[in-house]
């Protein structure tokens, strides 16, 4: 069980993951080339740190054409979260 909530912490262990995660919090759904653009990073860079975050489930995506839109999976994160002070046994952590 510890894997499974190291595996998840490594998703934040990239700040360009953290801003990607942050960019799509604050503007809901954005494709590949406008977070690369923001981030100033190129496609594949964005690309591959899209592709671990949505393995892990902490991004959703959408195909539209050619283009792919990502948005953060709040609700995964927070069951993560929720799950990950339950294993610590933090009593008053989960409501």
């Amino acid at each position: 069980m510890p894997d499974r909530y190291a595996a998840f912490f490594k998703c934040f262990s990239a700040g360009s993951r953290n801003r990607m995660l942050q960019l799509l919090a604050e503007h809901g759904e954005l494709a590949v080339e406008e977070i690369a653009r923001r981030l100033g990073l190129k496609e594949p860079t964005v690309s591959r740190h899209l592709q671990l975050l949505r393995l892990h489930g902490l991004v959703n995506v959408r195909a539209q054409a050619q283009l792919h839109y990502y948005s953060i999976n709040k609700e995964r994160i927070a069951q993560q979260m929720r799950a990950f002070l339950d294993f610590l046994r933090i009593p008053g952590a989960s409501p």
